[in-house]
């Protein structure tokens, strides 16, 4: 009898240890609203990441107009090489590679894609000789720069997305045709 009582009482410590054990797990799955304050990061901590986040903003913003810098400095000297040289020479077509690749990385900052608008449709007419694809090229160019410089870092700007759609355009059309 001795060894049934013992065992019983064996079974029942057991079944409540069981019972605290759940207990615990669940305190940890639905934490009441004490925990929740205490597990939420400090205002000093979410002060922190949105001056992160905020110079984060500012930096990309910055190299965005940098880099627009960059295209109206590339549109200058293939200006003057277009004026000397009446053509686009090997180190020309480089220089609009790079022109094409500084417009794709603005466009894709703003939250644009190449959504099929960097070829010239059938119903869109191509410029009928290289200078008049360098003018268009150019007025685009400064055009988007423009743009860029009206807009700020919490800006969405679609004028600025087309227009670096129009400067890829032109620029994929001189480097095809010669």
């Amino acid at each position: 009898m001795r060894y049934v009582s013992l065992s019983i009482l064996l079974v029942i410590f057991v079944a409540a240890g069981d019972a605290s054990a759940q207990s615990a797990d669940n305190e940890v799955m639905f934490p009441n609203e004490e925990d929740r304050i205490r597990t939420r990061p400090s205002t000093s901590i979410r002060e922190m990441v949105q001056k992160q986040r905020a110079a984060k903003l500012r930096k990309e913003h910055e190299e965005m107009l940098k880099r627009g810098a960059e295209a109206i400095e590339l549109i200058g000297q293939l200006d003057s090489s277009l004026e000397t040289t009446g053509g686009l020479s090997k180190s020309d077509r480089e220089k609009l590679d790079r022109l094409e690749k500084i417009a794709s990385r603005i466009r894709k900052d703003l939250g644009g894609n190449a959504d099929g608008t960097d070829r010239f449709e059938a119903e869109e007419k191509p410029p009928a000789d290289v200078r008049q694809g360098f003018v268009a090229l150019k007025e685009s160019t400064e055009k988007l720069v423009k743009e860029l410089n009206r807009t700020s870092r919490y800006t969405i700007s679609a004028a600025a997305i087309q227009t670096s759609n129009a400067v890829i355009k032109f620029a994929r059309f001189l480097k095809i045709t010669q």
